[in-house]
């Protein structure tokens, strides 16, 4: 083992424990962490605009609380979050795309296997932040709206856990005179928490 990568041991512990039949950690009560996200603006071609997508990579920081909710491995977790999903890009024609930082609360609902992964979905409301120019035409927006999506975690032990998620917002723009176009915001976020 003393040749083993030190990037590769992580996943190495993980199948390790998976290969051992590991029971899961308990994982009810508050929970902290950070993450690397990853966040992508998308907007749809209109009738005299062209489509615009941009993305970065960044951080995100969150807390919340778990708790589970029948012996089979149901929970249901609540949790504030910040994602920095700020960024600008202008174009050679002179569009430009401005989105800014997001937060919000959302709910989870899954269920947690013996072997400590579990599956959810999420549901939430967040900060819908962004101002575009595209020609002639603008458009801007900065209300709360809908988030959604899904996820995957792991429990390494009582105290800490990963997980992977993906989460969709969006909203219909109204360009001047013209027909509405769609606009999202596509976040995965992949976090390690520590849980008191």
């Amino acid at each position: 083992m003393k040749n083993l990568n030190p990037i590769l041991l992580p996943p190495v512990v993980a199948l390790g424990m998976l290969a051992s039949g590991s029971t899961a950690f308990a994982s009810e009560g508050i929970y902290a962490g950070a993450g690397m996200v990853h966040s992508g603006f998308v907007l749809d071609e209109g009738e005299s605009t062209l489509e615009r997508d941009q993305s970065k990579t960044s951080g995100g920081v969150y807390a919340g609380y778990k708790k589970s909710v029948l012996e089979s491995g149901l929970f249901v977790s609540g949790e504030v979050f910040f994602n920095n999903t700020s960024h600008s890009k202008a174009y050679d024609n002179g569009d430009t795309v401005n989105v800014e930082n997001q937060y919000g609360v959302k709910a989870m609902i899954g269920h947690e296997w013996g072997w400590g992964g579990s599956l959810y979905g999420t549901l939430g409301v967040a900060q819908y932040d962004y101002n575009i120019q595209l020609g002639d035409r603008t458009a801007g927006e900065s209300r709360f709206g809908h988030i959604y999506g899904v996820g995957f975690d792991y429990q390494f032990n009582q105290s800490l856990s990963s997980h992977l998620e993906l989460t969709v917002s969006g909203d219909e723009i109204d360009l001047n005179d013209e027909q509405a176009i769609d606009s999202g915001l596509v976040v995965v976020r992949w976090g390690v928490s520590y849980h008191f």
